[in-house]
């Protein structure tokens, strides 16, 4: 079956840091140590750059190996595989992997660890179909459990009265508040020199006004 790109992504121990994906465009795939790099390959000991990663065949891509990396493969229905140095074919001097559609090819330096895995148009087109699945899945998560979570939220009875009683205790305190605001403000009274209230200073009219 012909692939129909290369998916590459690199960790630092167990994070991931880059991840690229080439087309059926892309023949040849070229690495080296600078972020404008094809593929961006830092950690990596490269004997030039840009350092040839892979080139396609007929049957997928050939993977050239860096000096010092090791080598691991994982067929379809396998387990990694170590695969020594020594025992890689050779082309111009650089060790190469074949790899196939359903084949995986991790390779490590130190802490780092790129994986390189060919794909074909069906496997992008699943992935992608799962991707949409996942995303709708999510969604109609979101949308049953909203509602069943502001039922099972709502307060009980004995908390709902609770709720009124504090409610209407604060605005009791509130008006109190207001109304002493209210009377220091506008005094309903004048008192004397004696500080008992005197009726006769309440109210003061004008001399052509009679009273009866």
């Amino acid at each position: 079956m012909n692939t129909s790109g290369l998916f590459c992504e690199i960790f630092w121990g167990e994070e991931l840091s880059e991840a690229r994906s080439f087309g059926a465009e892309v023949d040849t795939v070229l690495a080296a140590a600078d972020e404008r790099a094809p593929l961006p390959l830092y950690g990596f000991t490269l004997e030039v750059e840009p350092f040839t990663l892979a080139r396609r065949t007929d049957a997928g891509f050939r993977v050239y190996v860096p000096p010092r990396a090791s080598v691991e493969r994982r067929t379809p229905g396998g387990g990694l595989e170590h695969l020594a140095s020594s025992q890689l074919p050779q082309e111009g001097g650089r060790g190469y992997v074949d790899v196939s559609a359903g084949e995986l090819l991790q390779l490590r330096e130190g802490e780092l660890r790129l994986v390189v895995q060919p794909a074909t148009a069906a496997g992008r087109e699943a992935g992608a179909r799962w991707r949409v699945a996942f995303v709708v899945a999510i969604a109609v998560a979101a949308t049953v459990t909203l509602p069943l979570g502001f039922l099972l939220s709502r307060p009980t009875k004995e908390e709902a009265d609770a709720l009124t009683v504090r409610a209407k205790a604060l605005a009791r305190e509130h008006q109190e508040a207001e109304r002493k605001r209210l009377e220091a403000l506008y005094p309903t009274h004048v008192e004397t020199d004696g500080g008992v209230p005197d009726a006769r200073e309440r109210l003061k009219l004008p001399s052509s006004i009679t009273v009866r």
